[in-house]
């Protein structure tokens, strides 16, 4: 369901950047990663992914593929490649990959911005995420669509920022009760409203 409505608990993001940054210096199993030359042919990003595999008859197409050819790997890379597709399991060291020796702010870029794509993918906060999967798996599957899960959030999330509000509002007053002034009572409201085990154990 998370899947086909393109949704994710938001603590799995670092793991995904960190994939993409494994994968984009070619250090990720069972891959391999061209970055787009359009000068040279290749328009696309491309990504092997070297579990799937196509038998050819060398006899028959051997000298079709060379002819097709428009781009060939660096040595230190064809061993790689060949490396990892031998064993899938272990790793020749090669220097990281940069397009066009791009700067760390660029290659963020490149790794960030497919997770940052709302498009793709619809991140939630790990405090609601159960509840709104529970909500979801409430309803048909046919009307399991990404407008119905954008209604769910919003409406979770509201409902939520009311439960945090009356929480903090109870909390102070407590603390006004309890003798604490009110400028102290307004910070540990603050700080109680930053906390996310705080945010997290409300239901």
């Amino acid at each position: 369901m998370e899947r086909a409505l393109r949704f994710c608990n938001n603590q799995r993001k670092s793991k995904v950047i960190e994939f993409l940054e494994r994968l984009f210096n070619n250090n990720a199993p069972e891959h391999f990663f061209l970055y787009r030359e359009p000068n040279l042919g290749l328009d696309e990003d491309c990504c092997a992914f070297l579990s799937l595999s196509i038998a050819v008859k060398a006899e028959l197409h051997y000298a079709k593929l060379l002819e097709a050819r428009i781009l060939s790997l660096k040595e230190p890379f064809q061993h790689k490649l060949g490396h990892a597709v031998g064993t899938m399991y272990s790793r020749i060291g090669t220097e990281d990959w940069r397009p066009g020796n791009a700067t760390e702010e660029r290659f963020n870029e490149l790794t960030r911005g497919p997770v940052d794509d709302s498009t793709l993918v619809l991140w939630i906060e790990a405090e609601i995420h159960r509840r709104i999967v529970q909500e979801l798996e409430k309803l048909p599957a046919n009307e399991r669509t990404t407008a119905k899960l954008e209604e769910v959030v919003t409406t979770t999330r509201k409902a939520k920022r009311a439960r945090l509000e009356e929480a903090l509002n109870l909390a102070v007053e407590a603390m006004k009760k309890a003798g604490i002034a009110e400028d102290a009572a307004q910070i540990a409201r603050t700080h109680l409203g930053n906390d996310p085990e705080f945010r997290g154990r409300l239901k």
